[in-house]
């Protein structure tokens, strides 16, 4: 057994892959409308009535209502009260401010002699007044979504790109890489949306070696650490590795490792056949078990009827087997 520390040449294999999903937004918020539309407000004064914005009107249902900014009223005329359209929104939000025509009073006025003498009447129905819940994304919501589709991806392109590499190839778990090129949304925190799409791109690399590209080096080590006429018993052969380190940049896996292989003196193959040319299968046999460097053996003549190993060694054939 022999150490080894060698560099063995590598190809890079790339591969790319986009996903986008809808995801759905976890979050909440109540949301608002107030209702509006137009009052016409009446002065039976002698002289025009100012109202400055956000005066309040009380409905007869006692729904609040503002006036939504700074008007003149003007004045009484003969018998005619002065009129003027005004617009007026809702307090609060909710469907209930959605109100039929109905009459209107000043709470501000309540114990002034004013308070009889200026009022409003609506023709129309209030609308547009609701409230109700609204979906929302949040932090955690892209969050997740950022995470889930960025292992989804990542998996993805991991199996696009193994695919990609033929089988002569030695693929180690930590010669594949993967990075996050993109990973966005359109949406920010707070969207008021029930689904929002995020998209991730993802890109994997592998760096990987032929299997025959590292039995051929360490095949060529091993025999350079042969001497004299030591042989290579080639069916014990076998490379053992573990990767040390990858450099990705330059193409190139280090690894660390040993190489086994039993070994036999050349002479002894040639000298066990030249003692066993022209000998009867009884005394070869006979032969074989008192040679002290042959644990077992199998010898066979054929055809069957021959009884005597050929006299030409070229003739014989000898299958080695050495035990570890």
């Amino acid at each position: 057994m022999s150490a080894i520390d060698k560099a063995v040449p590598a190809k890079l294999f790339e591969q790319e892959k986009s996903l986008t999903r809808f995801f759905s937004a976890s979050g909440s918020r109540v949301v608002d409308t107030k209702s509006s539309g137009t009052i016409t407000v009446f002065n039976k004064r002698d002289v025009p009535q100012i109202l400055v914005a956000n005066t309040r009107f009380i409905s007869q249902e006692g729904r609040l209502f503002r006036l939504s900014q700074r008007v003149t009223v003007p004045a009484v005329s003969g018998t005619v009260p002065g009129s003027l359209a005004v617009s007026v929104a809702a307090a609060e939000g909710g469907e209930e401010y959605n109100i039929n025509p109905s009459n209107f009073s000043l709470p501000g006025l309540v114990g002034s002699p004013l308070y009889t003498l200026v009022y409003g009447k609506s023709q129309e129905a209030m609308s547009g007044g609701s409230k109700k819940t609204q979906a929302i994304v949040t932090n955690s919501d892209i969050q997740n979504a950022r995470e889930t589709l960025a292992a989804d991806t990542t998996k993805l392109v991991k199996d696009a790109l193994l695919s990609l590499i033929p089988s002569t190839y030695t693929v180690q778990d930590q010669s594949i890489t993967t990075r996050v090129l993109e990973a966005s949304t359109p949406v920010k925190e707070g969207a008021a949306l029930d689904q929002f799409t995020f998209a991730v791109k993802v890109r994997a690399q592998a760096l990987v070696f032929q299997q025959q590209d590292l039995e051929t080096l360490s095949h060529e080590f091993l025999l350079e650490s042969l001497k004299g006429e030591e042989r290579v018993h080639e069916e014990t052969f076998r490379a053992l590795y573990t990767v040390r380190s990858i450099d990705m940049k330059a193409g190139v896996i280090f690894l660390e490792g040993d190489v086994e292989a039993a070994v036999y003196l050349e002479p002894f193959f040639g000298e066990l056949k030249n003692s066993l040319v022209g000998k009867k299968k009884g005394e070869a046999e006979v032969f074989l078990l008192a040679n002290p460097a042959v644990a077992r053996f199998n010898l066979s003549l054929w055809p069957f009827w021959m009884t005597v190993v050929p006299q030409d060694p070229d003739k014989l054939e000898l299958s080695l087997r050495l035990d570890s």
